[in-house]
């Protein structure tokens, strides 16, 4: 368990309770400075120290970041006392080039159960003490010039920071990535706690659904901090607690790569670290499924299937575990990643297929895409040499709106790979097959 000082904790004072629920005399200031010398982790705990000790007497709460070159703080409490605190901070010897970005009247704190939180951007996880809570890479530390700080990205490090105080969820071992807490806590923030509500496929339904939440909420972490040999080993402990492997992965890939877009989606992330991380899934769930055998199929020519990401889109892990789960139940998929329209043309007039399945981001949204999707349906159709092949459609557009399937011409949707089997059996037997 963490002591007070490891994450800036102290108990709120009667006084601190009150304030929090509002007060005329309750004010934040951010500034930010340029450290004197390089600091060392030793150096930063020394920091920390005498900052929670002066704000716990003063009764200020706060975050500090630190970034590769600057550092930022938000300090709040009353007035009077932030004056002190900005005192003492002006003659410190560490400190030069400071700028006050902000002071404000407030109504509560962003930061009520710390006297002084500690954040930092990974780029710097080898010199910073191991309680540092991890924000997104540049996002606060890229932008500590003469503007504030969006108070949105400092409350979601306080969001980040309250996860990490409640418990673990209890499947994962406690080996899985080296104990570290904010690798296996979920970190879901408020502002798009809503969309990260994934439905579980019904061979995954458990009496606690919010642990399944909450292993991918660790998941996602995991990816994000770049932590790939976790990444495996989490896949691995988790897939040994179910008699459905392969369904309980692609449901934590699948919600992970959710996660992935609705942080992208809130500017926490880039476009290349969300592509980086897809690519560990799918290098993951290869890792894990090596040695996988297909079920046994009844005697007689399994269907074959082609299993494509849309021409042109980047996101290939929705077509992987597509095919993936096809290969492992005894099917023939051929999986190919067509640039354009007349790659898919050719591949279709020159085998035969009984199915296509054709999948977009599992990521992001892609509504602008649909109308290139409903043409690429059409000219698989004309192209096919199987005058009578099925087509499915996937992806996070179709896992948000079901309704899409007259719009798109396909022959059935598929919001999950692990329903994509019975989605082109059903569609299948419909056509006479």
């Amino acid at each position: 368990m963490l002591d007070e000082y490891s994450r800036g904790h102290h108990k709120a004072s009667p006084d601190r309770q009150k304030q929090s629920g509002g007060s005329d005399d309750l004010v934040a200031l951010s500034y930010s400075s340029k450290p004197a010398q390089k600091f060392s982790r030793s150096d930063i705990r020394k920091l920390l120290h005498q900052a929670r000790t002066n704000n716990a007497r003063l009764d200020v709460t706060g975050v500090i970041v630190i970034g590769r070159s600057r550092i930022y703080q938000w300090l709040e409490g009353p007035a009077s006392a932030i004056d002190e605190v900005m005192s003492l901070i002006s003659k410190d010897p560490r400190h030069s080039d400071i700028k006050i970005l902000d002071r404000k009247d407030i109504s509560e704190r962003l930061f009520g159960p710390w006297t002084m939180l500690l954040a930092t951007d990974r780029q710097n996880r080898h010199t910073i003490p191991e309680d540092a809570v991890p924000v997104p890479r540049g996002v606060v530390t890229g932008n500590l010039n003469d503007l504030p700080v969006d108070e949105a990205l400092l409350r979601d490090i306080a969001l980040r920071a309250q996860a990490e105080t409640q418990p673990p969820f209890e499947a994962i071992s406690t080996d899985v990535a080296g104990l570290k807490p904010q690798a296996i806590l979920d970190l879901q923030s408020d502002q798009f706690a809503e969309s990260l509500k994934a439905r579980l496929n019904s061979r995954l339904e458990a009496p606690n659904v919010d642990k399944w939440e909450r292993a991918a909420a660790a998941l996602t972490t995991l990816l994000l901090e770049d932590d790939y040999d976790a990444v495996e080993h989490f896949l691995r402990s988790m897939s040994d607690r179910t008699d459905d492997p392969l369904a309980l992965q692609v449901s934590l890939l699948e919600q992970s790569e959710r996660r992935l877009g609705d942080l992208w989606y809130n500017d926490l992330y880039t476009d290349y670290e969300i592509n980086v991380a897809l690519a560990e899934m799918i290098r993951a769930l290869r890792a894990v499924n090596v040695k996988a055998l297909p079920l046994w199929r009844a005697p007689g020519p399994s269907p074959h299937v082609l299993v494509i990401s849309q021409p042109g889109e980047q996101h290939m892990l929705p077509a992987v575990l597509d095919a993936e789960v096809l290969w492992q139940q005894g099917w023939s998929p051929t999986l190919e990643f067509p640039k354009r329209d007349k790659d898919l043309q050719r591949m279709l007039s020159e085998n035969w297929y009984g199915a296509l399945d054709i999948s977009l981001s599992g990521v992001f949204r892609r509504q602008e895409r649909l109308t290139g999707v409903a043409n690429t349906v059409e000219m698989a159709r004309e192209a096919s040499a199987n005058n009578n092949i099925v087509i499915t459609v996937g992806g996070r557009a179709i896992y948000e709106d079901r309704s899409l399937l007259i719009q798109l011409g396909a022959d059935a949707l598929v919001p999950s790979a692990n329903e994509v089997e019975t989605a082109i059996e059903d569609a299948m037997r419909r056509s006479g097959q």
